[in-house]
């Protein structure tokens, strides 16, 4: 079992291959006009995937990301002609306005469908296109010019910047750095989780994981030798299974992989000690008598919102670590009213949600 703080494994050399190099055959994309990095200094990169969604999501996502101050280089990857869409409703980047945004705020937008599969990736892929982000973040994570920065890999819709999520990380020796979920405190108690588990390992396997912490799978940052690592990895195993409900869910893997080992140089992070803060179920089910839930590390919004004043004297809303800085990346802040109010007045004018 894994080190409730931090993951180490001995370091053993791997070989990451040879750089490759993209073209218009492999994968079409679309590229404005690059933010001006300083000269000498490695480039960051953050990487999404946004399928169908609309202009106020992008609005947020982009917006608060370019707001903090960051830099380097976004990717967001897409479904430009619709035939990997979850859905028919169909909106992303055929909405000039989105495709305006993108340009404005310098964002790599890359075409998810013209990716090369073999069989087996495509049979799990196609069906279910988030599953997919592994092999495009593989392949970006290996372009030069990330070389000697850092990415981060994260969900898209329900993301919001507060700060550079790259300003205050240091990684020394590690490869990869993954974010606990607040709630539930262990697997066993995490219904979703511990049943995808069980139903591509076994019963057997998934309780010998009742009591891990749970990890989200929708944040991941790492070094470019870390996400190569760690995307092929879990290229590795997801289809190895056919049929059921973990393959749907990469949760399922991240969980399982990390405590059995198969990940490298790994640093588990806990949710307000990090530049990741996954809100979760937060403040939701604290429990009275026995089975109370520790209010030093499962607080209620209300203990992690603070109210500060800008310069221009506006008050905003946000989100704190324990030790008082600023939570610089905020996923799954929706669950929220109150903060996902805000958030939507100020990213979203054609809001229906109740300023």
């Amino acid at each position: 079992m894994l080190p409730q703080r931090r993951i180490a494994w001995r370091f053993r050399s791997c070989v990451v291959g040879i750089l490759l190099v993209l073209c218009s055959s492999t994968i079409r994309h679309t590229r404005c006009e690059a933010v001006e990095v300083p000269e000498g200094k490695p480039r960051n990169l953050v990487m999404s995937m946004a399928f169908g969604y609309t202009l106020p999501l992008f609005r947020k996502f982009v917006v608060s990301l370019r707001q903090s101050g960051y830099v380097g280089d976004i990717i967001l990857f897409t479904d430009f002609d619709g035939t990997l869409q979850m859905t028919k409703r169909r909106y992303g980047f055929n909405d000039t306005r989105i495709k305006n945004l993108l340009k404005e705020h310098s964002v790599i937008a890359r075409d998810a469908s013209e990716i090369t599969l073999t069989e087996s990736q495509r049979e799990h892929f196609l069906k279910h296109p988030k599953l997919l982000r592994y092999q495009l973040y593989n392949i970006e994570s290996r372009r030069p010019e990330y070389q000697g920065g850092l990415i981060l890999l994260i969900d898209f819709r329900d993301v919001i910047f507060q700060a550079n999520p790259f300003a205050r990380v240091s990684m020394r020796g590690e490869w990869l750095r993954f974010y606990e979920e607040n709630f539930p405190p262990n697997m066993k108690e995490s219904h979703y989780t511990y049943s995808w588990i069980k139903d591509c390992w076994g019963e057997a396997e998934a309780e010998k994981l009742a009591s891990a912490v749970i990890v989200c799978s929708g944040a991941t940052m790492g070094t470019p030798a870390g996400v190569q690592h760690y995307t092929s990895v879990m290229l590795n195993e997801i289809p190895k299974f056919k049929t059921g409900e973990c393959t749907i869910h990469d949760q399922s893997f991240h969980n399982y992989l990390l405590y059995t080992g198969k990940f490298e140089r790994v640093r588990l992070l806990r949710a307000g000690q990090a530049e990741v803060y996954n809100l979760g179920y937060i403040g939701r089910h604290v429990r009275t008598g026995a089975n109370r839930i520790n209010p030093a590390r499962y607080r209620h919004i209300d203990d992690i919102l603070v109210h500060r004043t800008l310069p221009n004297g506006r008050v905003v809303p946000t989100v704190v670590n324990d030790d008082g800085s600023t939570a610089a990346v905020l996923h799954q802040y929706d669950r929220f009213v109150r903060l996902a109010q805000y958030i939507d007045a100020m990213y979203d004018p054609d809001s229906t949600r109740v300023r």
